[in-house]
């Protein structure tokens, strides 16, 4: 039988690999929440009286499905990906403010600010594991 014995710094690496994943999981989490988020919010507001005519459906669902994309992709390079999520959430919010849906703006713009919180939210953890990736040697 060998006794072996690990060694610091084989010990630190595990350690710092596992919040490496943990802070990578809360990221795609957070991009994967905000795209559910949007698509049953785009379905939701169809089906409502007064609802979301075709189009505003239409990019509910692409914006939708662009977050969770962006969140299966995620390991690689969280703040990147966080921060493609932002912008196509900022693009589908101007595009919706373009469309002049103004009777309504604050079903629409709370939504948006939920998600764009959570967006944000992540964007710490989604930093610490680019910066634990890099510590680690990890590309």
């Amino acid at each position: 039988m060998k006794n072996e014995s690990k060694d610091y710094s084989d010990v630190y690496r595990e350690k710092e690999v596992r919040g490496l994943q943990k802070r990578l999981e809360k990221t795609r989490s957070a991009l994967v929440f905000s795209g559910a988020s949007i698509l049953a919010g785009g379905i939701l507001f169809y089906f409502m009286s007064d609802g979301l005519d075709n189009i505003s459906l239409a990019m509910y669902l692409i914006t939708g499905i662009i977050l969770i994309v962006l969140g299966t992709a995620s390991n690689r390079k969280p703040m990147r990906r966080l921060w493609l999520g932002v912008i196509a959430l900022g693009i589908f919010w101007v595009a919706d403010i373009v469309m002049d849906k103004s009777e309504f703006i604050l079903r629409d713009n709370g939504l948006k600010m939920l998600v764009l919180s959570i967006l944000l939210l992540a964007m710490k953890p989604a930093r610490e594991a680019e910066i634990i990736r890099k510590d680690l040697h990890l590309s």
